[in-house]
């Protein structure tokens, strides 16, 4: 969408005359998103359009909280005149924000992987990132002199290039997690916990947009946020290490099957279906390097007792 277009959209918006699926989106926006560094951060989990419409909510509101307090005298002006200046007043806020706020995004860069296919990204500071498959990250092309900040989904190993003077920041769905050099694993893919998992040095880990007390992580211990319940729990890690993918090697450390099936799911392309919130809550421990789906369900056949039916990329699980 251009800026004109943008305009034109608000400028509807504004007269009432925006489309049920224009309100809905506009409305759906505001409802959702209201922190400003979700909004002025750069290459974060909103769009453009999003974040400027934000932007604009924010303003308007307090705008017309002051407006409340000034008594002007009913005849004024008349009132097409009152509607007239409104829109020309909102639709130049919303041409300043929009090129006051909008992201630079040539400094930022995305970079994805489809299922099945992993990366290696080095970034500015010599970073070094393993991306894994069905993830995102997005950072700047050049860190800034005061911090290194970048925005994950999905799962990557970080081995972060020490340097006490920029703190290291991988922003997550829920989490934020902070270092100076070290390595580890962060893990947030959507409707599944978020996991950071230490293979070396110290991590420290918090709620995003909280001040509660942090957790500090060393070696094989790893946090759990439930986007939920919005706790975190710290586990040690006794088995290998979460970054076993790097190998192609499908790690099933001591979690629930309903979560080894997703990871299953993410590792073979499939789509898993089981209903049973029994066999579904049970636990497992196990591992897999360069196996086909066929045994891997053979295996937890044997494990856990229970039957299945595969076809094409379909699997039924049930008792």
């Amino acid at each position: 969408m251009t800026r004109q277009e943008f305009l034109d959209l608000l400028d509807r918006y504004l007269k009432g005359d925006a489309t049920e699926t224009e309100k809905k989106l506009f409305d759906q926006f505001f409802d959702d998103h209201q922190k400003k560094e979700d909004i002025f951060w750069p290459g974060w989990a909103l769009t453009d359009k999003e974040r400027v419409k934000i932007a604009i909510y924010q303003s308007l509101n307090k705008s017309i909280e002051q407006e409340t307090e000034v008594d002007l005298p009913k005849k004024s002006m008349p009132a097409l005149w009152k509607v007239a200046a409104a829109v020309t007043l909102l639709v130049g806020i919303a041409s300043l924000l929009y090129t006051r706020f909008q992201p630079w995004p040539e400094n930022y860069i995305t970079q994805s992987t489809e299922v099945g296919e992993t990366a290696i990204i080095r970034l500015s500071d010599s970073t070094l990132v393993r991306l894994n498959e069905g993830s995102s990250i997005t950072y700047p092309r050049s860190f800034d002199n005061k911090n290194r900040k970048v925005a994950l989904s999905g799962e990557a190993f970080f081995e972060v290039r020490r340097d006490t003077s920029r703190l290291f920041i991988v922003k997550t769905r829920g989490l934020k997690t902070t270092v100076l050099g070290t390595s580890f694993t962060v893990r947030s893919y959507k409707d599944a916990l978020t996991e950071v998992t230490v293979a070396s040095g110290k991590v420290k880990v918090t709620k995003d947009q909280s001040d509660e007390q942090p957790f500090y992580l060393t070696r094989r211990q790893q946090a759990s946020f439930n986007p939920e319940t919005k706790e975190i729990s710290v586990n040690q890690i006794e088995g290998p290490l979460y970054h076993g993918w790097m190998k192609r090697v499908l790690v099933l450390d001591k979690i629930k099957l309903s979560e080894a099936l997703d990871r299953i799911e993410e590792h073979f392309d499939v789509t898993i279906y089981c209903e049973d919130e029994e066999l579904l809550s049970q636990t497992i421990r196990t591992q897999y390097k360069n196996v086909t789906i066929e045994t891997v369900l053979e295996d937890l056949q044997f494990i856990l007792d229970f039957r299945y039916t595969h076809r094409n990329d379909s699997i039924s699980i049930y008792q």
